[in-house]
């Protein structure tokens, strides 16, 4: 993983970073195991975020590692 830039929007901070199509499955992984072990409450204190907020997180990285796997930009 390799950071590129960081910016903050209205107090929002943003990282645009280099990560392997490996790293962002062992990513998927772990927030799928955390939704599918944890509490609500255990989720909120381990990660900072609602179990809302983890599910929209994992749907984009979902997204992203799909994208990533496209025949288009394999065969690139």
């Amino acid at each position: 993983m390799e950071i590129k830039n960081i910016n903050s929007i209205a107090s929002i901070d943003f990282a645009e970073v280099t990560v392997s199509v490996d790293e962002l499955e062992v990513f998927e992984t772990a927030l799928n195991y955390a939704l599918e072990k944890l509490s609500d409450k255990e989720i909120e204190s381990k990660f900072g975020a609602t179990r809302d907020e983890i599910e929209g997180i994992l749907d984009d990285v979902k997204q992203t590692t799909s994208e990533c796997k496209s025949p288009e930009l394999v065969s690139a």
